[in-house]
């Protein structure tokens, strides 16, 4: 679990917090029910069509939104870090269901909040409840072209325009190098590829000069095969 000044700093880069002062958290905090979780690499938060009253905010590690094909194989769809926010469109739909499956790609801590006070005013008098609002709005919208991103990268028929396209969506720091936020598995999980092929199609790049490779960090020396 987080200490309270380690809550407000990830509060502080979450993005349904946005415009909130810091000394106001408790009281948006107490308004919607906050509590924290703890959950171990691997296990389940949220399946599909569990009903939830609460979105989630990832204060520490990593988890995974996915899908099953009609084989049983879990598809990824988003990958969530520290700051990310997840489960707000079921928690404020009328069903209340949740579209997806939510696993701990890592060992993390969730923050859940309810949101019945923030949807029924009659239930809340907290006074950031607009602003709030106006954050979640930004938030889904975030999300769309998140999953839009997704759908574009694995939309292409070749593994190395799905690189090129994923590494293009990333952003580059001062010597042109990105960074990426998962493993090498859970990248060829989001990028609907086997493990090895990936693997092995960045290693050709690398051989054809196009990049360079330190870890999860990649050093574009061709700025021109990326695709954007």
């Amino acid at each position: 679990m987080l200490e309270l000044n380690e809550l407000y700093d990830v509060l502080g880069d979450c993005t349904l917090f946005s415009d909130i002062k810091t000394e106001h958290y408790e009281e948006v905090l107490d308004c919607l029910s906050a509590r924290q979780r703890e959950y171990p690499k691997g296990m389940s938060i949220l399946n599909i069509g569990d009903k939830s009253r609460c979105a989630g905010i990832v204060l520490s590690g990593q988890i995974t939104a996915s899908l099953c094909d009609e084989n049983g194989n879990a598809i990824s769809v988003l990958h969530l870090k520290r700051g990310d926010t997840f489960g707000a469109e079921a928690a404020c739909s009328t069903q209340k269901l949740c579209p997806v499956d939510i696993t701990a790609l890592t060992d993390c801590c969730v923050l859940f909040l309810n949101f019945d006070k923030l949807l029924n005013p009659e239930k809340s008098s907290c006074q950031h409840r607009l602003r709030l609002a106006v954050n979640l709005l930004q938030n889904f919208a975030a999300q769309t072209l998140s999953l839009d991103k997704k759908i574009r990268i694995t939309s292409q028929k070749r593994l190395r325009d799905k690189i090129r396209l994923y590494l293009g969506y990333l952003e580059l720091d001062d010597t042109d190098t990105v960074t990426i936020p998962f493993t090498r598995t859970a990248l060829a999980d989001y990028l609907s590829a086997d493990r090895s092929a990936v693997t092995h199609e960045l290693s050709l790049m690398e051989k054809e000069g196009l990049i360079k490779i330190d870890g999860r960090r990649i050093r574009i020396l061709d700025r021109g095969m990326l695709i954007t």
